[in-house]
């Protein structure tokens, strides 16, 4: 079956980033067989935006805000292509990102799921002119390292970046969509499945720009970090993960989780966190973090009782 591409966007209020994102996909060397986009029911001048693309891409509109891992769905459900690319409203691909990937796919024939390095940018201090290009320039070297990842590799490190992946779609009618019971997380939660199936190229380019939006570090910490501890349980559940590659992962998690807390001067409940990290695995910053927040939890309470 010939290479093919069905790219996926979902919308919400993306009104500000949208047309850069969907240029960013019409530019591309290697032209998609098909463009979805689904509007998860935006209030601003979204569906308008989406109304001057309407000859170049697929819009479907969604009756109620459901989120992006339905919207996402959705899209599978009608793509023709067999591959899925997605990409988010709010950022955006270099022109030979898909042109890369084909590539990629045609070397590692017996791999299902690609993915590429993505420059991380902050949209509140960009330039305008960084935030309304396009598209970036990169050119393709035949010599770009690109590294297998195995199942437990996918465990440890599972942040692969949406808008990065590149799925086989039989493999994702084999192993089921974005779950839909999950408010964060949804992402790493697929990818560790895919990979329970295939290996992971993971192809060492930047091809796109992924803008970090202003968000709460307290709400995106406890509901990240509390679904990939219950993401990684439910995995270990139905495919036994090795013993020592959950104990490492979980650690990770905790100690990131902990130091988020500290910083949010919970010295308490980072303590607990910083703990359940180290039961997992002891490691150098674990320790560290974990004797400054005891400290700084002492030093509260005696400053607080005088």
């Amino acid at each position: 079956m010939p290479i093919s591409f069905t790219v996926i966007i979902p919308v919400f209020n993306s009104e500000k980033t949208l047309e850069r994102a969907l240029k960013s996909v019409l530019l591309q060397t290697y032209s998609p067989s098909q463009i979805i986009v689904v509007d998860d029911h935006s209030t601003d001048t979204s569906p308008a935006i989406l109304q001057e693309f309407r000859e170049q891409v697929e819009i479907i509109t969604s009756n109620e805000n459901k989120g992006p891992a339905s919207a996402r769905n959705i899209g599978i459900e009608n793509a023709t292509g067999s591959h899925i690319a997605f990409l988010d409203a709010d950022d955006f691909w270099y022109p030979e990102k898909l042109e890369v990937v084909r590539q990629a796919i045609e070397e590692h024939t017996d791999v299902q799921v690609f993915s590429h390095k993505l420059k991380k940018v902050n949209e509140e201090f960009c330039s305008e002119f960084q935030r309304d290009k396009p598209a970036g320039q990169t050119i393709f070297d035949p010599r770009t390292h690109v590294e297998l990842m195995s199942k437990d590799d996918i465990i440890a490190m599972p942040w692969l970046g949406t808008p990065g992946v590149v799925v086989d779609r039989m493999l994702l009618d084999k192993v089921g969509f974005f779950s839909t019971s999950l408010d964060t997380g949804e992402d790493i939660d697929l990818w560790i499945r895919l990979s329970q199936h295939s290996q992971v190229c993971r192809i060492e380019q930047t091809l796109g720009i992924v803008f970090i939006q202003k968000e709460s570090a307290r709400t995106r910490g406890t509901n990240t970090y509390k679904n990939h501890i219950k993401i990684l349980e439910q995995a270990n559940q139905e495919f036994e993960i090795n013993p020592l590659v959950l104990a490492n992962a979980q650690s990770f998690i905790y100690e990131n989780w902990g130091s988020e807390i500290l910083a949010l001067k919970e010295y308490d409940l980072a303590y607990r966190m910083l703990w359940k990290s180290i039961r997992c695995r002891i490691t150098k910053r674990n320790i560290f973090l974990f004797l400054k927040a005891g400290v700084l939890s002492t030093t509260s309470k005696l400053f607080l009782t005088k």
